[in-house]
């Protein structure tokens, strides 16, 4: 069954949800920031961090996104409690939806490992299109291949 919850921004409380996302085995592919991270970028404009509630009003995901100029904004990442139960493309387009609302950005783009296959196919479905592939920075240390970047033009 695919998620069908609201959005709303993420506060602090919200935190330790998402370190736990971003620390689970089923999110192999994210990298994880510690809590003063986390609260340091919440205070930060250049951010936004958005909360998914399920039907009960709890966290069901999160994403969180950030300002490259003042018309593209980078998908830094989008997780959910739970894995593999449709909640992550109808959540991508109620997030896309809040900033074609409430944001004047014109483009949105992201980087995905070229091995994470099941991510691209639903970037893809929701109208991403794959630009270039570029090598990880040195500072992020993974095994997992080339960041493919995929970006999506928006509009109201």
């Amino acid at each position: 069954m695919a998620w069908t919850g609201s959005i709303r921004l993420s506060t602090h409380e919200d935190i330790p949800f998402i370190i736990s996302c971003e620390n689970s085995e089923t999110h192999k592919y994210l990298h994880s920031w510690t809590n003063d991270v986390h609260k340091k970028n919440m205070g930060d404009k250049n951010f936004i961090y958005l909360s998914g509630l399920d039907e009960n009003r709890e966290i069901a995901g999160y994403s969180l996104l950030k300002k490259s100029n003042e018309k593209t904004i980078e998908y830094m990442r989008v997780a959910s409690k739970v894995p593999n139960i449709g909640f992550g493309k109808p959540f991508m387009k109620a997030v896309l939806n809040y900033l074609i609302q409430q944001t004047s950005y014109e483009k949105i783009w992201l980087d995905v490992y070229e091995a994470n296959e099941r991510a691209r196919h639903v970037y893809r479905s929701i109208g991403f299109i794959e630009t270039s592939k570029v090598q990880p920075p040195d500072t992020i240390p993974c095994n997992f291949g080339r960041l493919v970047v995929m970006q999506k033009y928006i509009s109201s």
